[in-house]
C-alpha cells in the first residue's frame, strides 16, 4: 500500500483506530491490576512550607493540619498562623491569625482553634472569624469535639460552648490530676464519657453528665464506655485484669447499667476455654468490640460473635472464627473486616467476619511505622517516606508513592485528593477512582 493510500485509510478510519488503541490500553491496565502490578504515583503538587514547629512550641501531633469536609480546603499551621490550601492544586487561598496554637479541629464547614492566650476561635471556610470565646490554657492532650455543643475537653474540666454563638453553656470541675476523657458520646439526655485513671494502667471509669446542664449524674469505675442494648438499657464491659487467676478458662463480663443512676444491675458472663496454652493465647487479654447489635469477643485463640439484641442469647456465641496469632485488634471494623495490627512492625491485616479469612495486604519484609484507613483505602507509611495504597475491600495494591526523605506524619483526604503531611512538606495526590 502506498504512503498516500495509508494516509487516506487512516484518515477515513481514525475513530476505529482510536477505539482499538483505547481498548488495548484498557486491556493492558486490566492485566496490570489482575497481575498485582501497582502504579507509581507522583504528587500533583508539593509545598515545601509544611506544618513545622519552632523550638518551644507545643506539639499537638496530627492536629496541626485539618481538612474541611466537602470544601476541598485543607489548613496547616505555620508560625502562629492558619494557612488554607486548595487540596487539588496546593494554591494558598487565605491565612488567619498570628498567635494561634498548632491545633485545628474541623467540623460542620468550620475550623476551631485556640490562641496562645486561651481564646477559643471559630473560623469559616473563607477564613473569616465567626466568634471568639475565652476558654483558658490549652495543652497537648486537650481536645475539641463537636457533638450537640462544641466541647473543650481537659483533665480538670469539660466546657460546652454554643456551636453558633460561642457562648459558654456550662462547665464542669474535676479533681486535680484527672485524665482527659478518651471518648465522649451522646445517648438520649446523657453525655457519656470514658477516661483512664492516673497510675492505673488497667483501670478506668465511665461517667455521665446531664447534657443540658453539665451536672454530673454518676461515675462507675472499672468499666468501659456503655453501649445501648435497646429499650433504654446500657451495657458496659468490665475491664478485664491482665493476669487472670486461670489463664485457660476465661471469662468476660458485661454489666447492665441504670442510665439514671449508674447502678449495676444484671451481669452477663461470657466464658471460653483456650484450646491450647501457647504463649500468645495465654498472655492475650480478652477484649470486645461492638458492631451494631453484634458483640465480638477476642479470646486469644478464637473470635466469638454474640447477639446483644436478645438477652436470652447474649452469652451464647452465634458463630466462632479462628483468631490469628501475633496481631491485635485496632478496634475498627471496615467492610465486614476486623482490622488487626502487628505491634512489632505496625503492619495491618484483617479478619473477615463472615469467612474467618485472615487477609494480609502487605508482605514486605521492611517494617513500616504507620498505617491508616481512609474510605476505601488502606495506606501503609514507611520510615523511608514510601507510601503504599491498597484497596481495603479486595486487598489489591493500587499505587506506590515516594514522598521524599523521612516518614509521612499523617494523611488527609479531601474528596478525590490525598495529602501526605511531612515534617516540612505537603504532597498532594489525585486518588484513582477505585479508592474514592
Amino acid at each position: 500500500m502506498s504512503v498516500t493510500r495509508r494516509r487516506s485509510f487512516l484518515a477515513a478510519n481514525r475513530w476505529t483506530v482510536v477505539t482499538i488503541v483505547a481498548l488495548l490500553v484498557t486491556m493492558m491496565l486490566q492485566y496490570c491490576v489482575s497481575a498485582g502490578a501497582a502504579a507509581v504515583s507522583s504528587p500533583s503538587w508539593s509545598m515545601s512550607a509544611g506544618p513545622e514547629l519552632k523550638k518551644g512550641e507545643p506539639d499537638f501531633g496530627e492536629a496541626k493540619t485539618a481538612v474541611l469536609p466537602g470544601s476541598g480546603i485543607i489548613v496547616a499551621y505555620k508560625s502562629g498562623q492558619m494557612l488554607a490550601l486548595h487540596a487539588k492544586t496546593g494554591e494558598r487561598l487565605w491565612k488567619f491569625g498570628s498567635n494561634l496554637l498548632p491545633y485545628f479541629y474541623a467540623a460542620d464547614n468550620t475550623i476551631y482553634t485556640v490562641t496562645r492566650s486561651g481564646q477559643l476561635v471559630s473560623v469559616n471556610s473563607q477564613g473569616k472569624l465567626n466568634w471568639s470565646a475565652k476558654t483558658g490554657p490549652f495543652q497537648p492532650g486537650d481536645r475539641i469535639l463537636l457533638l450537640d455543643y462544641l466541647y473543650v475537653l481537659r483533665g480538670d474540666r469539660i466546657q460546652a460552648f454554643g456551636r453558633q454563638s460561642g457562648k459558654l453553656i456550662w462547665e464542669t470541675a474535676e479533681l486535680k490530676g484527672t485524665e482527659v476523657p478518651t471518648q465522649l458520646q451522646l445517648m438520649n439526655n446523657l453525655l457519656l464519657g470514658e477516661r483512664k485513671l492516673p497510675g492505673a494502667a488497667a483501670l478506668g471509669e465511665v461517667f455521665a453528665y446531664d447534657r443540658a446542664t453539665g451536672k454530673k449524674l454518676w461515675t462507675l469505675r472499672g468499666h468501659r464506655l456503655p453501649v445501648s442494648a435497646g429499650q433504654g438499657e446500657l451495657l458496659a464491659a468490665v475491664i478485664p485484669q491482665p493476669f487472670p487467676g486461670d489463664p485457660i478458662n476465661l471469662t468476660f463480663t458485661y454489666s447492665a447499667i441504670d442510665p439514671k443512676t449508674g447502678k449495676v444491675g444484671a451481669s452477663y458472663v461470657f466464658r471460653h476455654s483456650l484450646a491450647s496454652n501457647d504463649a500468645f493465647s495465654v498472655k492475650f487479654v480478652p477484649t470486645s468490640i461492638v458492631n451494631g447489635s453484634t458483640l465480638y469477643i477476642l479470646w486469644g485463640d478464637t473470635i466469638e460473635a454474640y447477639n446483644l439484641g436478645e438477652a436470652a442469647l447474649r452469652t451464647k456465641p452465634i458463630r466462632s472464627i479462628i483468631q490469628p496469632k501475633r496481631v491485635y485488634p485496632t478496634g475498627e471494623i471496615a467492610y465486614n473486616q476486623l482490622i488487626m495490627e502487628d505491634p512489632t512492625t505496625g503492619r495491618v491485616s484483617a479478619v473477615r467476619l463472615d469467612t474467618g479469612e485472615h487477609k494480609v495486604w502487605d508482605n514486605e519484609k521492611t517494617p513500616h511505622y504507620r498505617a491508616t484507613i481512609i474510605g476505601r483505602g488502606l495506606y501503609q507509611m514507611y520510615e523511608d517516606g514510601t507510601l503504599i495504597a491498597f484497596d481495603l475491600r479486595s486487598g489489591q495494591r493500587i499505587f506506590t508513592a515516594a514522598t521524599g526523605q523521612g516518614g509521612v506524619q499523617s494523611l488527609l483526604r479531601a474528596g478525590p485528593y490525598l495529602i501526605a503531611v511531612k515534617q516540612s512538606k505537603l504532597n498532594g495526590y489525585t486518588l484513582p477512582e477505585i479508592l474514592r
